[in-house]
This record gives C-alpha cells, sequence and structure tokens, in this order.
C-alpha cells in the first residue's frame, strides 16, 4: 500500500520541543496519513467541478444534481459537454434556441427548428403555434442514438403545450 504525502505535514507545526520527542512525531505522521488524502482532495476540489477535468463517475454525479442523466447512448464527452454548458441551457430551456444548442451538443449535429414564431402576451389574445415544433437534425452517422433518443430529448425540452414532429438525417462523416 502506497501512502500519500501530506501537503502540509503537521510536524512542521509543531513547536520544536515537541516535534523532537519521539512519540508526537510518529503521532504527527499518522495523522498525516489520515489527513493526506482530504488535503489532496481539498487541494484539486475545483478541478472535480469542471466537467472537463473531473473523473467519468464523478461528472456523472454532477450531471444527476443539474437533471443531466446518464444516458449510456450519448458518448461521455458530448455528457461533459451538456454538463459544462448547463447554465445557459437552463436559461434558455423551452426556447427554440435552447432547444437547438442542447441537441448541438449532445449530438454533434446541425440542428434546425421551426417553432412557429407564436407566443403569448399578457392582456392580450393569446397567440400559441397552430402546428407542432419541428425540429431537423442533421447527424453523423458516428452519433449512433436511435429516433427514440432525439423524441424524447426532444419532448423534455418543449414547453409541455406543444407538440413536436421531429426528423433526423444521417450523413456521413463530417
Amino acid at each position: 500500500m502506497t501512502t500519500l504525502r501530506s501537503p502540509h505535514p503537521v510536524a512542521a507545526f509543531l513547536p520544536a520541543v515537541v516535534a523532537e520527542d519521539w512519540f508526537m512525531a510518529a503521532l504527527a505522521g499518522g495523522i498525516d496519513d489520515l489527513l493526506a488524502p482530504v488535503l489532496l482532495h481539498i487541494d484539486t476540489l475545483g478541478e472535480y467541478l469542471d466537467p472537463r477535468l473531473a473523473p467519468d463517475d464523478f461528472a456523472d454525479w454532477l450531471g444527476s444534481w443539474l437533471g443531466i442523466a446518464r444516458d449510456p447512448a450519448v458518448p461521455a464527452a458530448r455528457r461533459r459537454d451538456l454538463l459544462a454548458h448547463a447554465a445557459d441551457l437552463y436559461a434558455w430551456r423551452g426556447t427554440r434556441w435552447g432547444l437547438e444548442r442542447f441537441l448541438a451538443l449532445a449530438t454533434g449535429g446541425r440542428v434546425s427548428v421551426d417553432d412557429g414564431g407564436g407566443c403569448v402576451v399578457a392582456g392580450g389574445p393569446d397567440r400559441l403555434p397552430s402546428g407542432p415544433v419541428r425540429v431537423r437534425v442533421r447527424v453523423p452517422a458516428s452519433a449512433g442514438l436511435e429516433t427514440a433518443w432525439y423524441e424524447r430529448a426532444v419532448g423534455d425540452q418543449v414547453p409541455a403545450h406543444l407538440r413536436a414532429a421531429v426528423s433526423i438525417e444521417i450523413v456521413g462523416e463530417w
């Protein structure tokens, strides 16, 4: 078993009289062995919270906090992209731009959305889109996602009162 070296050894903070005692030196060494993993993790906390640097299992755990489920169909690199852009995606969720951005990040494809341009004006007559939101995704064959995945993902992103029609065009590599 290898032991981690503490970045801040306890013995360095002991007064000289105490540090010279063999028992106190051994006790400080034992405390260092216990604290080293904690101190090293605290020192690298920023890397753990960065989706591009975090270990795969930790990145998936962070994604679960933000509602980005670990979907094995979506490659880990794409899940990391979604996690890195989660704040923007939530700010724009339910909008045309948000849907386009989400699908582009998740698939690596080219996305176009026709939402009909309808809106609701407070105090005025309601004008909602009459037809479904039409989503067209051009993806490389390497995306490897099933049609059901696209329909589920789009259904999760569009407002509840709208229907979505999804068409996928699989093209060769870009």
